[in-house]
């Protein structure tokens, strides 16, 4: 390439004047010299001039040769027919339009231009890979229009084979064009889709950058990592098909279609517990509570079926623990342990009593948490995390979303980062997204934050363990939010009294013809050998988990048959232990009165 120093930003002149320009002193130099709007015509007749140097005039070639004294041509050596530009993109980066009075030249760019041009198409895929992400399990969302195409950025497939300088990207220093884009399409137009253009903060963009293209976007899991996965997605899935065999016609607000949140939740737990993080709280809506109750906080099944069997009425209407509210609106609380021995490592969650107002249990889960660090002193806010698990209507379209986002940097307020979740079926009761928000995605309201974006297809774990690494060592390094779009679908209505095909026809039938989400995971498993080599799993050994699931909450169900007295809600325990509670009318009243004397003597001090 013609390489120049970019001095003076005059008007184009003409050919005559430009070779007075550059060739006024033969003895030094004259290109320099050149207005920046005259840099393009310079180059092509630079380039026509490594193709035939007598087709040129003779005071350009004056010019011309004097850059390849020295016996080298300009180039750091570079054989003169790599410096020629492809056809498919004969202009110069100095211009933007090809110059006319120069025919272009076939043959191929020089390395720093198409270097240039590389770059550009490594942030293309940084800032638009999420476009192009399969993300949709039920494949109906068309996505992002064309895919990013080299003929777009000035290369071509005859490039691919070019050894380029890829120091800025994660893996070796120097790499094929075709393995470059091997990586970046992995890293983000496979099952993850990350935003991460709206970030302005260098470190944050370099940090993730560094982590995703370093791994491509993958984590490597085990024989016992997905067995362990698939126990946990097959017993979110088998309780609630029990819940509709045993309680048929009872609301439950079902997690069908979105099974992969107890998967996810218990990865983040660990991935947490593993961080230093002592105490979770969480707040959701109703949808998938019960679920998330018994096979993420591990609630005993036999509590919950009691509830089922309307053994709360029998409560005492005088209590005030917080017993009589519907099933679907109790919090719960449990130390989980993970690891064991010298890697043991101890978390307490506590999910927080919500009725039926979805997003507003937000900041209460926030308050909650900010108030845990001030008492056990987490200066560094680390300790102490916050989880919330939204809806993909609510997110979008309650303002307490935007209102919490806005409070989360603030000195008065912050908790060092929230793990926001949300859970994107594609419905909202009977809306459909395309009648529901104005935004490409649900989360959109997020960028306002500098905080990354990550969208999850609900059927590949490996994607989803990966987003939940990314997302908690995010926190726990920049304390800041992170969000994470698992994106799945609603198998049932709003309720399981509601009939969705009348609204939704189209998403029903695609949903109908669904397998199950252990159909889905064990395809993944064929498709993603285990990297120690470990053999396959098979349906036989997910049918043996189902089983031992449906056995175990047949004794559950028997416990709770059995069981006379009705299930006491999970309150006032730990630092609450000493709250008594009780009727207001049963607390005497406080003498409130100051004596008129001590008065003025505070207005006499003041």
């Amino acid at each position: 390439m013609l390489e120049v120093n970019l001095n003076g930003s005059g008007a184009a002149h003409g050919a005559g004047d430009l070779i007075a320009e550059a060739a006024e002193d033969a003895r030094g130099p004259g290109l320099e010299t050149l207005a920046i709007s005259n840099l393009a015509f310079a180059e092509d007749l630079y380039f026509q001039f490594l193709e035939d140097p007598s087709s040129v005039d003779a005071a350009w070639r004056r010019v011309f040769e004097r850059l390849d004294a020295g016996g080298e041509p300009n180039g750091a050596g570079a054989h003169k027919a790599t410096l020629i530009p492809p056809t498919a993109f004969p202009r110069s980066i100095f211009g933007a339009a090809p110059i006319a009075s120069v025919t272009p030249i076939a043959g191929r760019t020089s390395v720093r231009l198409l270097s240039e041009r590389v770059q550009r198409l490594v942030e293309a895929y940084r800032d638009l890979g999420h476009l192009f992400a399969d993300l949709d399990p039920l494949g109906l969302v068309k996505r992002g229009g064309p895919q990013i195409a080299l003929e777009d950025y000035g290369l071509a497939e005859e490039d691919l084979d070019l050894v380029f300088s890829s120091e800025n990207v994660a893996g070796p220093d120097r790499t094929t064009l075709r393995d470059l884009v091997d990586l970046l399409r992995e890293t983000y137009c496979r099952k993850i889709g990350v935003q991460v253009a709206h970030l302005h903060d260098r470190e944050l963009r370099a940090w993730l950058q560094g982590r995703m293209e370093s791994t491509r976007n993958r984590v490597a899991l085990t024989r016992p990592d997905r067995m362990r996965i698939f126990r946990q997605v097959i017993g979110a899935e088998v309780f609630e098909q029990f819940l509709q065999n045993k309680f048929l016609g009872s609301k439950r607000f079902s997690l069908e279609g979105a099974e992969s949140l107890i998967p996810l939740l218990e990865r983040l737990f660990e991935r947490a517990a593993r961080s230093s993080v002592g105490e979770i709280v969480i707040g959701m809506a109703h949808r998938g509570r019960l679920n998330v109750l018994a096979n993420a906080l591990r609630k005993p099944a036999s509590q919950i079926f009691a509830e089922f069997q309307d053994k709360l009425d029998n409560i005492d209407p005088s209590d005030t623990s917080g017993a009589g509210d519907v099933k679907y609106h109790l919090g719960f609380s449990i130390d989980r342990v993970f690891g064991q021995g010298t890697d043991e490592h101890k978390v307490h969650v506590s999910l927080t009593f919500n009725p039926s107002h979805l997003e507003w249990v937000n900041t209460v889960v926030q308050g909650r948490v900010r108030a845990k660090q001030d008492r056990l002193a987490d200066s560094g806010r680390t300790r102490c995390l916050p989880i919330l698990i939204h809806g993909d209507a609510a997110f979008a379209g309650q303002g307490i979303v935007a209102e919490a986002l806005n409070m989360s940097e603030l000195d008065g307020y912050r908790v060092g980062g929230t793990v926001h979740i949300v859970v994107n079926n594609q419905v909202g009761f009977t809306t459909s997204p395309t009648s529901g928000k104005s935004t490409t995605y649900a989360t959109d309201v997020a960028r306002m934050l500098q905080i990354p974006i990550f969208h999850v297809n609900g059927e590949d774990p490996e994607a989803i363990c990966q987003a939940v690494d990314l997302a908690v060592d995010f926190r726990q390094q920049f304390h800041r939010d992170t969000l994470i779009e698992l994106w799945c679908y609603r198998k049932l209505g709003h309720n399981e009294g509601d009939e969705p095909s009348y609204t939704q026809p189209v998403m029903y039938r695609a949903i109908a013809a669904k397998p199950s989400i252990r159909t889905a995971y064990l395809a993944y498993d064929a498709a993603t050998p285990a990297p120690d080599g470990a053999a396959r799993i098979t349906a036989e050994e997910t049918d043996e988990i189902a089983a031992t699931k449906r056995r175990d909450l047949d004794a559950e169900l028997e416990i709770a048959t059995r069981t006379d007295a009705p299930p006491r809600p999970s309150t006032f325990a730990g630092a609450w232990a000493g709250i008594k509670g009780g009727a207001d009318c049963s607390v005497p009243e406080v003498p409130t009165t100051v004596p008129a004397s001590a008065i003025r003597t505070s207005r006499a001090r003041w």
